[in-house]
């Protein structure tokens, strides 16, 4: 597999490139083991960060799958192909921006199914678990459980911090630049602890957030699950048309 060290295409994504073309040719097929990080810095020649960077990316993606301690594997595609491709979206929590965040709870806890295989850690591991509320003069809107690596998080539990969100925390406490969250969306009814701390019945439809941030070299800051009031959510989609028509161009040429 070569890397075209003229090429104006950055290393990362030739790396990509050449990895998806694997895939659509057959060459790997769904559940397959790839190359470990050091087997492809090996086989490229190039940086062991930039070939992190690339199996991050198509992780983020759902091109890949990695499992703790076995290694990284190809994922099933998709059921059904989108008809357009999401390249941006904006979640609005509240209607106003007068809100403040509570930091209710911090303590170090076991790491949780869904966010032990989003931050690719054993289940039962000990992380940094925080849990703060977003209020706004009118009523609480979410309810955010962050559960972050001992050794990204062990800052926070030497003192209180008021009023920081997590992001904050991560960047201000822990001295991480988180760059990416990646979520996946559900509609849940709300527990009784979360319909407590929302002011709403239990059961109450509320939106659920779980996903991951990580830094620029693709290392797990955090997972978290943010739990929403289903009478303060809003998502506002962006779609790329022009990309959409490009992509049926290809399809018709290739065809």
């Amino acid at each position: 597999m070569p890397i075209d060290s003229q090429s104006s295409t950055p290393f990362f994504q030739q790396v990509k490139s050449l990895i998806l073309t694997q895939i659509s040719k057959g060459e790997l097929h769904p559940h397959d083991r790839i190359p470990s990080e050091r087997a492809y810095e090996s086989k490229l020649g190039i940086s062991r960060q930039t070939v992190r960077r690339a199996l991050e990316e198509l992780r983020l993606t759902g091109v890949l799958y990695r499992t703790p301690g076995k290694g990284t594997y190809v994922a099933e595609p998709p059921p059904t192909a989108l008809p357009i491709r999401v390249i941006g979206s904006t979640t609005f929590f509240a209607d106003t921006g007068d809100h403040t965040v509570d930091i209710l709870l911090i303590e170090r806890r076991p790491c949780p199914q869904f966010a032990a295989e989003l931050l690719e850690l054993q289940e039962g591991v000990q992380v940094v678990f925080v849990e703060q509320i977003e209020v706004t003069p009118k009523e609480p809107r979410l309810v955010h459980r962050a559960f972050i690596p001992m050794e990204v998080g062990q800052h926070i539990l030497k003192r209180r911090h008021a009023n920081l969100s997590i992001i904050n925390l991560l960047i201000g406490v822990c001295g991480q630049r988180p760059v990416r969250s990646r979520d996946r969306l559900s509609a849940e009814p709300a527990s009784e602890h979360d319909a407590r701390l929302l002011d709403v019945e239990p059961g109450a439809h509320t939106q659920v957030l779980r996903g991951v941030v990580t830094a620029p070299d693709g290392k797990r800051l955090e997972a978290h699950e943010v739990v929403i009031r289903g009478d303060g959510f809003k998502l506002d989609f962006e779609f790329d048309i022009e990309l959409l028509r490009e992509m049926r161009l290809e399809e018709k040429q290739e065809e």
